[in-house]
């Protein structure tokens, strides 16, 4: 190819690219999951559990309800982001803003909470049979 086709090739590539990025939905557009409403110092992961092949973490809320969550879920008002979840913590990544633009990927463990374990797990199970119908 010659330069021509090189810069026409480049141009449309890039007239592709600000037009996808044009139509994408914004992070402060699109809804939010419930658990990113709350800062992370008022949930607690109070267990995990795998459901058909999938960890699941459950967290607390302040008024007692239990939300369950998965890998990919978005949590804290950081938009952060599950990205593993083990049998007693979780991982979470957040891109935060470090000098006025400049953004930093930051990842963090969760630990499980460990007064409330066993009343958790017996509190995510019931959450668990709730939510597929099986109980409550």
């Amino acid at each position: 190819m010659d330069r021509l086709s090189d810069a026409k090739i480049a141009s449309a590539c890039a007239v592709t690219l600000l037009a996808a990025l044009a139509s994408a939905p914004s992070i402060s557009s699109t809804p939010r999951d419930e658990l990113e409403f709350y800062t992370y110092h008022n949930l607690d992961l109070i267990g995990t559990f795998r459901s058909n092949g999938t960890w699941v973490g459950c967290f607390q809320l302040p008024d007692g309800s239990l939300r369950l969550a998965k890998t990919g879920a978005y949590i804290g008002r950081n938009s952060g982001k599950i990205t593993r979840i083990s049998t007693n913590w979780l991982a979470v990544t957040e891109l935060r803003d470090v000098n006025h633009g400049e953004l930093l990927e930051d990842t963090f463990l969760w630990p499980m909470k460990v007064m409330t374990l066993n009343m958790g797990t017996t509190a995510c199970a019931k959450a668990r049979m709730a939510r597929h119908g099986a109980g409550t």
